[in-house]
C-alpha cells in the first residue's frame, strides 16, 4: 500500500485525490493544504493545514 502526499486545496487537487482514491493499489492519501477543502479532507487519511512557503 503506497503512501501519497497531495499538496494543494483546489478543484484540480480534488480531482487528483478522487483518482487516487479509485486506484486498485489502495494508496494511503495524506494532504497538505493552505485552506481546508472538505472534499479532499474526506478522501484523505490525514490532513495538515499550513503555508506553502514553510
Amino acid at each position: 500500500m503506497p503512501n501519497m502526499l497531495l499538496v494543494g486545496n483546489g478543484a484540480r487537487e480534488h480531482a487528483i485525490a478522487e483518482a487516487i482514491s479509485r486506484s486498485p493499489q489502495n494508496p494511503r492519501l495524506f494532504s497538505f493544504m493552505k485552506a481546508n477543502n472538505p472534499g479532499i479532507a474526506s478522501l484523505s487519511e490525514k490532513i495538515q493545514p499550513g503555508s506553502y512557503a514553510d
